[in-house]
């Protein structure tokens, strides 16, 4: 392993994989808010599945 790190950077190695990791995360962000499911910024009350099967009163 020490010959790896002769041959790269390692502070050139972790900025790299910190920008890789914020661009990926951002990515995961920007997928699981376009889902249906997951989007928590444009709240809408989800319908209430023990509410729904209550009889009405």
């Amino acid at each position: 392993m020490w010959r790896y790190w002769r041959l790269i950077d390692p502070r050139k190695a972790i900025v790299a994989t910190g920008i890789f990791m914020g661009a990926l995360a951002f990515m995961i962000h920007l997928i699981v808010l376009s889902s249906d499911r997951y989007q928590w910024i444009d709240t809408k009350p989800l319908p209430n599945k023990a509410a729904a099967a209550a009889p009405a009163k």
